[in-house]
């Protein structure tokens, strides 16, 4: 497929899987320097150790910036002059469940209007990537997205957190098995949640976010 076809899936679904996107020297040099970092910046509610842009100073890290495959689809995607804005890494070293969420580049576009002012399109589409460093498996955990929910405007206008009910609360939901490797690209207002299965399994992921330029503050590396 083409970037501009990967584009277009992208946007129809809100998120995309590219299957290995690191090669194994890649996948084992960013391991390495990420293991190397230490002690999290902090621990969330949910047991995610979390690592924020200020952790990754190893040059390294500027591959998954970079990356041409993705940028090559973000360009398609997102249709304007972007920038990288931040960096962030989570490590989940047991059992958990991320309640339903959005991230933060939802509300660049909507922050400051009310609910009933927001457009059914935000004016501006941000976008994420997150590098998988492990597998998950079906028995040992998923992503799980509602493909297209990002082009509903009930849901871009639904509270920014949500426990999982059960009760498929933003439509059909399927749940992705990332490889170790594998890049989830995700239009970042399609909602989303991860679930650990098992004790004992390191989860590491590293996410890169992308919005049009004018529309949040740049970040370099």
């Amino acid at each position: 497929m083409t970037d501009t076809e990967y584009a277009e899936r992208l946007w129809q679904d809100g998120y995309l899987v590219v299957r290995g996107a690191l090669s194994a020297d890649q996948l084992e040099r960013i391991r390495n320097a990420y293991d190397a970092i230490g002690q999290p910046d902090r621990r969330a509610g949910d047991g995610n150790e979390v690592y924020t842009h200020a952790s990754f100073r190893d040059p390294v890290f500027a591959e998954l910036i970079r990356h041409p495959g993705v940028n090559g689809i973000l360009a398609h995607t997102l249709k304007a002059d972007y920038v990288f804005y931040r960096l962030a890494g989570h490590k989940t070293p047991g059992a958990y469940c991320q309640p339903w969420h959005w991230d933060d580049a939802r509300w660049i576009a909507y922050g400051s209007l009310p609910p009933d002012q927001r457009p059914v399109h935000p004016p501006h589409v941000c976008a994420h990537t997150t590098f998988y460093l492990d597998t998950l498996t079906p028995e040992t955990g998923f992503l799980k997205v509602p493909p297209g929910a990002h082009r509903r405007p009930e849901v871009l206008t639904a509270p920014a957190f949500r426990p999982d009910t059960g009760d498929a609360p933003f439509g059909p939901e399927v749940k992705l098995y990332p490889a170790a490797g594998d890049v989830v690209i995700l239009i970042s207002h399609l909602p989303h949640r991860g679930e650990n299965l098992v004790n004992g399994l390191p989860r590491r992921n590293i996410v890169c976010l992308y919005c049009p330029a004018g529309t949040h503050e740049g970040g370099t590396y």
